[in-house]
């Protein structure tokens, strides 16, 4: 099974968007549930499941693992039986598809040091850089394995790691400690699928995204409750507790948490095109930062409405000349989401003054500035450096927006540089009169499922090239 995607995406804008969208699964939930189905031998029933190229991915290599793959993605199911793993080697092909391929180190690992199928773990370095002793050779993905699990780590040259469990797993009363300088979403979610052979554990530093707690939900589903993981807010410890398991986990039957990144994605292209959106499955614990910038953006008279896990928004009589600009701080949740200010950057083009969005997370979230530029938004990206504690220098994005109320843009060819940058210069061309030409769209498809069915459920005149 492929997605197919197109070369490129022609977009014909400047018409309101009107419509109902059914928000799918979490993408970045979605690859670590996956990879902890090898935890496992019972049946692992995923529903919510987004139709996205990582999916279908992840769905080969636990094929080539040995494991029986059911997927429909009209229904959104998945079905995971790791009864048996064959090959103690994962795929390099596929595993170079996708980044968070290092999810299943951990997730393997702690299975073969309950079942002994294997004694190591052969992996192709994640993207042919060098990582380990050519490089990286404190990564944090390394450095919890060998904590959590107690492997040594050979290289045979610049192509595979191998990972070598002990003989024994100690289990001891004193917790193991990992920290983390700053929160890693991928370095959290490794963490959580490693500890599965721990009696006692502790993560300092951890991630606090939604997306790390539906991981640790379905794994205490998946341990009857014999283990449990406890999040502690803005300190950002995780600890696990429990007996050591004698065995593999049980299977389970979960529905993954809704993607309140993509369901922001088509709330701010609501906004951009003065149109009307209902959004249906959301998460509006999740969405509340969101919900909160929006609502600070939006002048009176704009209604953003929640029904349950529906919302509605109507922006129909949007005045831009009475959206004031913006100072957004990028932050972990529950602060404003990275992952949304290159979308963020569509609807600020457009209000009454200059706007700052400043991302000390990622400082290289800025390659869809050009691509805005050559739409006529005047915006400008630098990067600098800070001194955020006593021990740490950190890159800043600063980007500053000079906001046009009046709207002088226009269509463009523009290059897609990455999924959110990607998908604010499609919301741009939804919004802005002419035609503009997105080469490649890779990126944003691959991350948003059925996004080109949406867009023209909504009126949107887009067309495949």
């Amino acid at each position: 099974m492929t997605i197919k995607l197109p070369e490129k995406l022609i977009i014909n804008g400047g018409k309101p968007v009107s419509g109902v969208v059914e928000i799918s699964g979490a993408k970045n939930a979605v690859l670590g549930l996956m990879a902890a189905t090898v935890l496992t031998d019972e049946l692992v029933t995923l529903r919510n499941v987004p139709h996205i190229t990582d999916v279908i991915d992840m769905c080969d290599m636990l094929r080539e693992l040995g494991a029986e793959v059911a997927y429909q993605p009209e229904e959104r199911i998945l079905e995971v039986h790791a009864h048996k793993i064959k090959t103690n080697r994962i795929p390099r092909e596929t595993a170079k598809k996708i980044r968070a391929s290092y999810y299943l180190w951990g997730a393997l690992l702690a299975r073969f040091s309950i079942t002994k199928e294997f004694d190591s773990l052969i992996v192709p370095v994640p993207g042919g850089c060098k990582w380990g002793k050519k490089g990286r050779g404190h990564d944090f993905h390394e450095e919890l394995l060998k904590l959590n699990l107690g492997v040594s780590i050979e290289y045979t040259g610049d192509l595979d790691m191998v990972f070598k469990l002990p003989k024994e797993m100690p289990c001891s009363d004193h917790p193991r400690v990992y920290t983390t300088p700053r929160p890693s979403h991928g370095a959290t979610m490794h963490w959580l699928l490693s500890t599965v052979g721990s009696h006692n554990a502790m993560m300092y530093g951890a991630s606090q995204e939604p997306e790390i707690f539906d991981l640790m939900d379905m794994l205490s589903m998946m341990a009857y409750g014999q283990a449990c993981f406890i999040g502690q807010g803005e300190t950002g410890l995780i600890k696990r507790q429990g007996a050591c398991p004698v065995g593999l986990l049980g299977g389970v039957d979960y529905i993954i948490m809704p993607d309140r990144l993509e369901a922001a994605a088509y709330a701010m292209l609501a906004v951009a095109t003065r149109g009307r959106i209902t959004l249906k499955g959301i998460d509006t614990y999740t969405m509340s930062p969101f919900l909160t910038q929006l609502r600070d953006v939006l002048p009176d008279g704009v209604l953003t409405t929640v029904e349950g896990d529906t919302l509605h928004i109507a922006a129909n009589d949007l005045d831009f000349k009475h959206m004031q600009p913006q100072t957004m701080l990028m932050s972990p949740f529950p602060g404003m989401e990275t992952d949304l200010h290159q979308i963020w950057a569509a609807v600020l083009a457009r209000a009454n003054g200059k706007s700052y969005i400043v991302d000390p997370v990622w400082s290289t979230r800025t390659v869809h500035v050009p691509g805005l530029q050559k739409m006529g938004v005047k915006i400008e990206a630098q990067e600098e450096t800070y001194q955020v504690s006593a021990t740490e220098k950190r890159d800043v994005a600063i980007i500053e927006i000079e906001g046009d109320p009046s709207e002088n843009f226009h269509g463009a060819t523009v290059n897609g540089p990455d999924l959110r940058g990607t998908m604010g210069l499609i919301v741009m061309a939804c919004s802005v009169k002419g035609e503009s030409v997105i080469d490649p769209p890779a990126f944003a498809l691959r991350g948003h499922p059925n996004l080109i069915a949406n867009l023209k459920r909504l009126g949107v005149d887009v067309k495949e090239g």
